[in-house]
Parts: structure tokens; C-alpha cells; sequence
């Protein structure tokens, strides 16, 4: 369908601390302790169609589903430094990334 490829979903335990550890997805039984964190990442798909063609990707990303490289890499979309769409580089990097 032309998107791109999905993502799995991951569990963390203490996720971006020294102690955080990958967990696989069919553990059973698992105790956490006290003040332990578990991150739960569910799975995405890749979408429908080139993503540079995607309508409504900055709603997506003002609302936290995307990064702002995401944004640039995946989307060929540049914002000014206000958070608006810097429509000049935007077409530039498009060019550039072949959309």
C-alpha cells in the first residue's frame, strides 16, 4: 500500500534509567516492585501511502505523536522557529528527498 514499514510495540521497565530493561512481550508472571515504572509502547502501523503526501501531520505533531525530526524526515516538513510551516524550505527539502 505503499506505507512505511510499522513499528513493534516494546515494554520497558524503568525506561531511560540505568536500570531500565526490555521486556519481551510474552512475559508471565512478573513482579515489579515498589516505585519500579513499566512503559508500555503498542505497535503502529506504517500508514497508507507515501508519508510526504500525508495530510494533518502537523496536528500530529503539535498533539506529541510525532518528533519534530520525524516531522522533517519522514514528512519533508520544515517549521520556522514560531512553530509555523516554513513553506520555502519545505518545498526545498521535498525536492531534495524526491516528493
Amino acid at each position: 500500500m505503499g506505507g512505511s514499514a510499522g513499528e513493534c510495540e516494546q515494554f520497558l521497565l524503568n525506561p531511560e534509567t540505568r536500570e531500565q530493561k526490555v521486556l519481551h512481550s510474552k512475559l508471565s508472571n512478573f513482579i515489579m516492585k515498589k516505585g519500579e515504572i513499566l512503559r508500555v509502547v503498542t505497535a503502529g502501523g506504517g500508514g497508507f501511502g507515501p508519508a510526504i503526501e500525508r495530510d494533518l501531520v502537523i496536528k500530529d505533531y503539535l498533539s506529541g505523536k510525532i518528533s519534530n525530526k520525524q516531522l522533517r524526515d519522514d514528512y519533508g516538513v520544515v517549521l520556522t522557529n514560531a512553530g509555523t510551516v516554513d513553506y520555502l524550505l519545505t518545498s526545498n527539502l521535498r525536492k531534495i528527498q524526491g516528493g
